[in-house]
């Protein structure tokens, strides 16, 4: 029978990949740096992920599960503005680091589609069920564009730096999402 997979051993990984990322640059992070310093077997590292970017896309993932709490009120608009807010609060810690990932990838095809697949589609998919709980599956197309907008005002501040990701833009983005929506 085989042994279960340990708790402590995935985010080992998982932390020790973000670090060397966000110290030495991609060509830092390999599985056998991983390995060493998470304290696991190289195997153990390859039994879990296929390969470096896909720990990498994965660590994200879960820092943002882990920092961006999902809001269940009764209002679209006031859930978007908490998450939004969150979101961007999470982003003043990250967001360096995650931006010179995303720079990464546009060079890196493995590293692009790991991070789209692992990381960026399952927090769009989060966001699309935030706004399908208050409006319902049945618009589904508008509720694309929305997030594509809210993600991208976002990911557009982040890259560009022209302006902050704060509270008065969380604020704005949800009030404009619910009227580009036409929610009462």
């Amino acid at each position: 029978m085989p042994r279960p997979r340990s708790a402590a051993a995935d985010e080992a990984i998982l932390e020790s990949a973000k670090e060397l990322f966000t110290e030495s640059g991609l060509a830092a992070v390999t599985m056998e740096a991983i390995a060493r310093r998470a304290g696991v077997g190289k195997q153990t590292v390859y039994r879990r992920y296929a390969n470096r970017d896909a720990v990498l896309a994965a660590g994200w993932l879960r820092e943002a599960e882990t920092l961006v709490e999902v809001p269940r009120g009764r209002s679209l608009e006031s859930d978007l503005r908490r998450f939004l807010e969150r979101l961007f609060e999470a982003l003043q810690s990250t967001g360096d680091a995650l931006r010179r990932l995303l720079g990464q990838a546009q060079f890196d095809d493995s590293l692009r589609e790991a991070v789209r697949d692992a990381f960026i589609e399952q927090r769009r998919s989060v966001l699309m069920e935030l706004i399908e709980r208050h409006l319902g599956p049945d618009r589904r197309r508008e509720v694309e564009t929305v997030v594509d907008m809210l993600y991208g005002a976002m990911w557009y501040r982040l890259l560009a730096g022209h302006a902050p990701l704060d509270r008065e833009l969380a604020r704005r983005l949800a009030k404009q999402a619910v009227r580009g929506l036409r929610v009462p």
